[in-house]
């Protein structure tokens, strides 16, 4: 028998399929892991908040490209860099990967109300608002210099 099953035409489709970049995906293969985690996040976030009757308008879904590339891919309140780097947490994702934040928690996930943020500080930062957030930031970041100046 010719050939190897593997080599049949459905094998084909598959390896083509899978060969094909999705729609918008950044070229560096990094940002395009990145991407692909954001949008799974988006998309977890959406859920999430339909089952809890929070307002979603799905088309800020459409701009997550587009907002990772105005942000330069870095988070909105820290400005580090998004990265695979660092300890992983569930679904593939880092510490240090992109988590949508609404800025006005009460609106909900409705366009220009949501940025990307660091998974960990959208997970420390919660339901707060950014000026309580920054300002508990602040006290833990004093605390920690005066603590490092004192010495052991």
């Amino acid at each position: 028998m010719d050939g190897d099953s593997s080599d049949g035409p459905a094998r084909k489709a598959w390896r083509t399929r899978r060969a094909r970049p999705v729609h918008g995906q950044p070229d560096d293969p990094e940002r395009a892991v990145l991407w692909r985690l954001a949008r799974a996040a988006a998309r977890g976030a959406v859920r999430r908040a339909k089952a809890r009757g929070m307002a979603v308008d799905e088309a800020w879904l459409l701009d997550v490209r587009r907002t990772l590339d105005a942000q330069d891919w870095c988070c909105a309140l820290s400005g580090v860099p998004f990265s695979l780097r660092g300890r992983t947490r569930g679904a593939g994702g880092t510490h240090l990967g992109p988590s949508p934040d609404r800025i006005r928690p009460a609106l909900g996930y409705v366009p220009g109300n949501v940025r990307w943020v660091l998974w960990a500080l959208n997970r420390g930062k919660g339901e707060m608002d950014d000026a309580l957030f920054v300002s508990l930031c602040g006290a833990v970041a004093a605390r920690h210099q005066k603590e490092s100046d004192d010495g052991p």
